[in-house]
C-alpha cells in the first residue's frame, strides 16, 4: 500500500510520469471495504454506494461486484449521470437530490419506462406536482423517495446543527405529504432518507480545530438518538396510511457504526469512506486507510528552505477553513508556506526538517479533503496494486462528463 511506502519508492514508483497525477490504492480501498462490510452484513444492512463521492465507473462496479448481496445499488447525484449508469448495466438508482428541470424530469420518466429502478429525493410539494405531471406526460410511475430533515435543530428551530436540505422537520410535515401523496397516480412512494450530517459529516478528531472536538462529539451523540427516534416515528406513519417502503436509507461514511443500529434503516450510503479522502482520517474510531492520492512535482528551488511546485490548488468545497485544503501525505516534514497557500498554478513548499532532501523533478504527494472533487481534476487515475501501476481508469470527466 502507498500509505506503508517510503518516499523513495513512491520516487521511484512515479519515474517519468507526467504530473500532476492522481493515483487510487486498490489494496488499501479493499481494506476499508472490508471494514464497511463486516459492519454492515453484522446488522444485516444494505451498502449504497454514493457515486458523488468517487465519480469513476470502474470503482462502481468493482465495488459493487465485490459482493453481490451487499450493495444495494447506487446513490447518483444527477438524472443524467442515473441515465449515463443505467446504460452502463446498473438497475437500482437513487437520485439523492431534488431536481425541478422538465428536460430532466422526462430524462427521468424515459429511463424509468426502459427498465431503470430510478427513484428521486423529494421534500414538497411542488416536487409531488412536478413529477406527477412528468408521469401523466409519458404515461409511467415515477419512484419517489421522501427526504427528512435530517439536522439537529435547537432552541425552537433558530439554531440548525447539520445541513439545510428537508423542509420536513417533524411528523406533521410528513403527514401533510403523504395526504398529498396520496392523490397521486404517477407517482409511487418507494421509501424514506433521513441523513444526519452532523454525524457523518462531522470530523472530531479534527487537527485544525481541537478545542471544537468535544463540542462536536456531544453534538453527534444528542444526534444519534434524535435521528433514530424520528425515522422509527416516520415509518411507523408511513405503515399507518397504508404504504409499503422498501428502503430507509440514511448515514454516511462517518456515521456507519451508529447508522447499522436503527433497528428501521435497510441501507446505510457509503462513498468517501472507501478511499478515504483526509478529512476521514479525523473521526473517532474510525480506522480507515488512505487510498485516494495526487501528485504535483517540485519544479523550482527559490531557496534553501523552500521547494516549488507546479499546481496544487485543490481546495475542497464547504466552509472555508484549512480542513479544506489538500494535506501533505508525503515527504513528511514539509508545510505550504502561509502567505502563498495552495496555488492554482504554483505552490511553494517550506522544508521544516533540513534532513528532507526534495529536489527539482521529484513528488510530492498529496490527499484532497473531499473525494469525489479529485475527479473534477483529472482525466483517470493511476491504479496500485502491490506496489506497482497496474493501468489507468477514467474518471467521468476523463470520459467527457460533468454532470453537476
Amino acid at each position: 500500500m502507498l500509505a506503508k511506502m517510503s518516499y523513495q519508492k513512491v520516487k521511484e514508483l512515479l519515474n517519468d510520469k507526467n504530473y500532476p497525477l492522481a493515483i487510487l490504492d486498490l489494496d488499501a480501498l479493499d481494506k476499508n471495504y472490508e471494514i464497511f462490510a463486516r459492519v454492515a452484513i453484522e446488522q444485516r444492512k444494505k451498502i449504497r454506494i454514493a457515486s458523488k463521492s468517487l465519480r469513476l465507473p470502474f470503482l462502481l462496479r468493482y465495488l459493487q461486484e465485490k459482493n453481490r448481496g451487499l450493495i444495494s445499488g447506487i446513490m447518483c447525484y444527477r438524472i443524467k449521470e442515473a441515465e449515463y449508469l443505467f446504460g452502463l448495466g446498473f438497475k437500482d438508482l437513487l437520485i439523492a437530490y431534488p431536481e425541478v428541470s422538465r428536460q430532466n424530469l422526462d430524462l427521468l420518466a424515459k429511463i424509468t419506462k426502459n427498465g431503470a429502478k430510478a427513484t428521486i429525493i423529494v421534500d414538497s410539494a411542488e416536487h409531488l406536482e412536478l413529477l406527477e405531471e412528468c408521469g401523466k406526460r409519458h404515461d409511467v410511475v415515477l419512484g419517489i423517495v421522501i427526504e427528512l430533515d435530517g439536522s439537529l435543530r435547537i432552541f425552537d428551530g433558530k439554531v440548525n446543527l447539520g445541513v439545510r436540505r428537508s423542509p420536513i422537520h417533524n411528523l406533521d410535515a410528513l403527514a401533510k405529504i403523504l395526504q398529498l401523496l396520496k392523490e397521486k397516480k404517477n407517482i409511487q412512494l418507494t421509501g424514506l432518507m433521513l441523513y444526519e450530517a452532523q454525524v457523518a459529516g462531522l470530523a472530531d478528531e479534527s487537527p485544525w480545530n481541537r478545542l471544537q472536538n468535544p463540542f462536536k462529539k456531544r453534538i453527534k451523540k444528542i444526534s444519534i438518538p434524535r435521528a433514530e427516534e424520528f425515522r422509527t416515528q416516520a415509518v411507523e406513519l408511513l405503515k399507518k396510511e397504508g404504504f409499503s417502503p422498501e428502503i430507509i436509507n440514511g448515514g454516511g461514511s462517518g456515521s456507519i457504526f451508529s447508522s447499522v443500529q436503527d433497528k428501521t434503516l435497510t441501507e446505510v450510503t457509503v462513498g468517501s469512506g472507501f478511499v478515504c479522502s483526509h478529512l476521514f482520517s479525523y473521526y473517532h474510531g474510525l480506522p480507515l486507510t488512505p487510498a485516494l492520492f495526487f501528485a504535483i512535482q517540485a519544479v523550482r528551488k527559490p531557496d534553501d528552505e523552500h521547494i516549488t511546485c507546479c499546481g496544487g490548488g485543490f481546495i475542497a468545497s464547504g466552509s472555508m477553513g484549512m480542513d479544506r485544503l489538500p494535506e501533505v501525505f508525503l515527504p513528511q516534514g514539509i508545510k505550504p508556506t502561509s502567505l502563498e497557500g495552495f496555488g492554482e498554478v504554483q505552490t511553494p513548499f517550506r522544508i521544516m526538517d533540513q534532513k528532507i532532501r526534495v529536489n527539482t523533478g521529484d513528488p510530492i504527494i498529496l490527499r484532497h479533503a473531499k473525494a469525489g472533487e479529485l475527479a473534477e481534476h483529472f482525466n483517470a487515475y493511476y491504479l496500485l496494486r502491490n506496489n506497482e501501476l497496474i493501468g489507468e481508469e477514467k474518471t467521468y470527466r476523463g470520459l467527457g462528463f460533468n454532470f453537476l
